[in-house]
């Protein structure tokens, strides 16, 4: 067995699958070639991506946009948008292009979030825009929204 970064142990045929980020790790096979260890991996990765950030910003009482694109040769379903998150309370989708359809080979959609705190809020809230997908290592895609306080320094400057 080999053991990769955040103590990943996988033995030959053996793979991990992180479906937040799409990602299947396989360990297919493993030797030794001149006295050094050898092993060869096959990493599949979806091809539905959110984005561009990793978390989108938002001030309270404003709206921010998320979309995502089907970067791969297959169709890929999507059911509807969701908020989810210790905070999905304090913001409402407010228009859901994604859900319910089929992203094509290089289609994108988007979700428009709103923040509903209209107040000067002084703590962070941070909700996840979740859709459910026919991706077998997607199948829920996520958007992490995060939003600052009207008082936070603008993180664009």
């Amino acid at each position: 067995s080999a053991q990769f970064p955040l103590g990943l142990v996988l033995a030959d045929g053996e793979s991990f699958h992180d479906p937040y980020r799409g990602i299947r790790i396989e360990r297919v096979s493993s030797r030794v070639d001149n006295g050094l260890p050898k092993t060869t991996l096959r990493i599949s990765k979806s091809h539905l991506l959110s984005g561009p950030d990793a978390v989108a910003l938002v001030r309270p009482g404003k709206e921010v946009e998320v979309s995502f694109r089907n970067k791969g040769g297959e169709d890929v379903a999507l059911l509807t948008a969701e908020l989810a998150g210790r905070d999905s309370g304090r913001f409402d989708i407010v228009l859901d292009s994604c859900g319910m359809r089929t992203l094509a080979s290089g289609e994108q959609c988007t979700v428009v979030v709103h923040s509903t705190d209209r107040t000067d809020v002084e703590t962070m809230a941070n909700v996840v825009v979740q859709i459910e997908t026919s991706d077998a290592l997607r199948p829920k895609a996520n958007q992490a929204i995060r939003m600052l306080p009207k008082t936070y320094p603008d993180p664009t400057t």
